[in-house]
């Protein structure tokens, strides 16, 4: 029984892993940062994610969209990702934000 967990919760450990990896690794680069920090910032441009919305909004679709746009950050050549707070339209959640570059 006792190794039936073990592997039970070794599948899900891979899985867990899997599901938070980056589908691009130099979105890792890009960092999230607050309006305050913002401040201090070089503005590069407005970026914007979305993603279908099931009827429930969940961590892993709030991950998504932040993830696009760090990506689309990544390609305004910026450093930094101020994401505002998602919302639905229609059948998507989006999320808009800026792209800064910061000391």
């Amino acid at each position: 029984m006792k190794q039936i967990f073990s592997l039970s919760l070794l599948g899900f450990s891979a899985v867990a892993l899997m599901a938070c990896a980056a589908s691009n690794p130099e979105i890792l680069r890009v960092q999230t940062i607050t309006p305050e920090q913002a401040s201090m910032c070089t503005f590069k441009g407005d970026v914007y994610s979305e993603a279908p919305y099931y009827g429930v909004f969940t961590g892993t679709t709030q991950d998504k969209l932040i993830e696009l746009g760090k990506e689309s950050t990544l390609r305004l050549g910026a450093s930094h990702f101020l994401p505002t707070l998602p919302v639905r339209k229609g059948s998507k959640m989006v999320m808009q934000g800026k792209a800064y570059n910061c000391p």
